[in-house]
């Protein structure tokens, strides 16, 4: 009779602890991602705003592997190129949020946010 219950709790033992080894794994992929988001390649462009007296708009070209940002000014000749970000890595933000960080002018690092709500 011991040897049964015994038994019985070997069997019960090696059955639990197997089963604890024989688990699926999980594996978190890797949050940052190397280049754009399919989503948001292509040319991108805000509505108009203020600023420094004149009405502006910014547009962004969103390449594979680059983010070029520019201010233009309407009703002036100069336009302002804002940092321009290469090998860029992103991490989804959840509602359309993305953030980016890669290489600037100068070598330096850098990094900005991107929102979209519709093409």
């Amino acid at each position: 009779m011991i040897r049964k219950h015994i038994a019985l709790l070997l069997a019960i033992f090696s059955f639990s602890t197997s089963a604890a080894f024989l688990q699926d794994q999980s594996v978190q992929a890797a949050k940052w991602h190397h280049g754009t988001p399919t989503a948001l390649r292509g040319h991108w462009r805000t509505n108009v705003f203020w600023q420094y007296g004149f009405r502006n708009y910014n547009t962004m070209a969103i390449g594979k592997h680059e983010l070029i940002s520019t201010i233009h000014a309407i009703g002036s000749t100069a336009d302002v190129s804002l940092p321009t970000i290469w090998s860029p890595k992103y991490i989804y933000l959840g509602h359309h949020l993305y953030k980016f960080k890669g290489m600037g002018p100068g070598g330096f690092k850098t990094h900005c946010w991107i929102k979209w709500k519709n093409r």
